[in-house]
């Protein structure tokens, strides 16, 4: 008997969506809701054997194996799992002719011309043309070499290389159609060559008197040290010479840069530094003027008589303050006996407070002390002591006050050379003291005076010697170990040794390495460590400064050399 007939209805209304050279699309119409799926069918030709070619749950399909410019006819069967339903209605269609194959696009390099040559830090533009003859360019990318430097999406399309550095260069642009092919340029070439700059103008060096200050006085026979800084920014300083107007004083070689005028006369001075760098460009600096007084030496007062060590003095500098309060005094003594009725500072604007006189012995003992009171704005203040204070002649002492609110004043320098003023001599050397409040001051910098003073009165019948006559002999100072000439190993440690001696005494020995200070020592054994700088055949050079409490200064330079 024949077979039963299908349970299942053909799909309908099958149709051909779209055709390309490499693809159909079919859609057609479901006609059950219980079948598993639809089975495709495809021939070659309306007169071709149909063959299954693949299955669809949806009501679509897309045949993605043909061949370009050919007939194909399809029809649709569903299916369940026991039984498959008849073909829907048949449809044909034929691809559409394969595109032609596309072509790579042109491209080449319009400028920089290959050869061309360029200047170091130039920047260099890169121009290229570029088309397609079937379709666009996507993009011109750039080359050095194998380096890729950057790309152009649209035209004209370039690059630029900036600051370019010297060598040579071979440049390429490769350019992408909108399908993806690529080509690339002839390669050109360009050199760049480095370019020797002119050397920069020599630029002057500068140079300051950093002391005495500008208006500062002295007393004639006194010895005046002049220092200056000098410096080269684009160089070194090869000399400091000293004037007094058109007097050439001296001159050094090495900083620090100093002159000391000894025993100087009365008058008035004018005082620059002038400065030469390695290349010979002078400087000067600045005037500083000074006047040095003549000193007429006060008859002793008579016995009874009160007498100051520093009378009317003042301060060059006032309200200083170094943000800690000190116990500031003066050491000095008598040559003769008597008695201190009054104890004696001088007061900046800006010091409040209150202040305690006190006389210390030179052991530390406090000798005797006093509560300012009634103090005015600014200027000499002094109290009274309760009883005088008998004081033997010849024989250390030490005047202080402490500071008001941290405030004080001070002359630099102001105790280098000694003061006197009838029988009181201030001390010379380690002089104008400080230390904390309330402890006798022992410490001292750059022999500062701090104007503090005394009101003394001389015992009957004492009488006062001559003051003592001016220091000008300068210090001996000698490098003895190492010996001038002396080769010394690289990187290693040695120990610079020196020797010293004056006619009065020796305050301090400053060691100095190229110009720079390695160590102060105010007694002896004079010496210092110091670290050979590591590379080799360098010259060195070693120095050393002698001073006594006159201000006098004795130096030897010697040179070493790094192996």
């Amino acid at each position: 008997p024949p077979p039963p007939p299908p349970s299942l209805a053909a799909p309908t209304n099958l149709r051909v969506v779209s055709v390309a050279y490499n693809q159909v699309k079919l859609q057609f119409d479901d006609s059950n809701s219980t079948e598993s799926g639809f089975q495709v069918h495809r021939k070659i030709g309306s007169s071709g054997t149909l063959s299954q070619i693949g299955t669809t749950a949806a009501q679509s399909y897309d045949d993605n194996s043909v061949a370009a410019s050919t007939q194909y006819c399809y029809q649709v069967k569903a299916y369940d799992s026991s039984s498959v339903s008849a073909s829907s209605n048949e449809i044909c269609a034929t691809t559409a002719a394969a595109p032609a194959a596309n072509v790579a696009p042109n491209v080449s390099i319009t400028s920089p011309a290959n050869g061309s040559s360029f200047s170091a830090g130039s920047s260099i533009v890169i121009n290229a043309s570029a088309s397609d003859s079937d379709g666009s360019i996507a993009k011109v990318e750039f080359f050095s070499g194998s380096t890729k430097l950057g790309e152009d999406l649209t035209a004209p399309h370039s690059w630029t290389m900036s600051n370019v550095a010297a060598g040579s260069y071979s440049l390429t642009a490769r350019a992408t159609d909108n399908l993806g092919a690529t080509r690339t340029s002839v390669a050109v070439s360009i050199t760049v060559s480095s370019v020797t700059q002119p050397p920069p103008a020599n630029v002057g060096p500068s140079v300051s008197i950093t002391s005495p200050s500008n208006g500062s006085s002295f007393s004639s026979g006194m010895s005046v040290a002049i220092n200056a800084s000098a410096s080269d920014s684009d160089g070194s300083v090869s000399k400091v010479e000293f004037f007094s107007g058109s007097l050439k004083l001296g001159e050094d070689l090495t900083a620090p840069y100093s002159l000391t005028m000894s025993n100087v006369a009365a008058g008035s001075y004018s005082l620059v530094a002038r400065a030469t760098d390695n290349a010979g460009a002078i400087a000067n600096s600045a005037a500083v003027s000074i006047t040095v007084n003549a000193i007429v030496q006060p008859p002793p007062p008579p016995s009874g008589t009160s007498v100051t060590l520093m009378t009317s003095q003042v301060p060059a500098l006032v309200n200083l303050h170094d943000g800690v309060s000190y116990e500031l005094g003066m050491r000095f003594t008598s040559t003769v006996a008597g008695k201190i009725t009054t104890i004696r500072f001088f007061k900046g604007s800006a010091e409040t407070g209150t202040r305690t006189g006190k006389i210390y012995s030179s052991s530390g003992a406090l000798l005797a002390s006093v509560v300012f009171s009634g103090e005015t704005a600014a200027g000499w203040q002094q109290m009274n002591l309760a009883s005088p204070l008998s004081i033997a002649a010849n024989t250390e002492y030490t005047v202080s006050v402490n500071t008001g609110a941290g405030y004080y004043v001070a002359t630099n320098n102001g105790m280098a050379s000694q003061i006197s003023n009838g029988s009181l001599r201030s001390v010379v050397g380690n002089n104008g003291v400080y230390g904390p409040v309330g402890s006798r001051p022992t410490s001292s910098y750059e022999s500062s005076n701090y104007f503090r003073d005394i009101v003394f009165v001389a015992d009957s019948g004492s009488t006062t010697p001559p003051p003592p006559t001016a220091d000008t002999q300068a210090p001996v100072a000698s490098i003895t170990s190492p010996v001038n000439g002396a080769l010394v190993k690289a990187g290693s440690v040695i120990t610079i040794s020196a020797s010293a001696s004056d006619n009065v005494a020796v305050t301090k020995v400053e060691i100095y390495t190229n110009g720079n200070l390695r160590c102060t020592k105010t007694a002896a054994p004079y010496s210092c460590s110091w670290t050979v700088p590591k590379r080799v055949g360098r010259t060195h050079q070693i120095q050393v400064k002698a001073y006594d409490a006159a201000g006098n200064v004795g130096s030897q330079t010697i040179s070493v050399k790094s192996n």
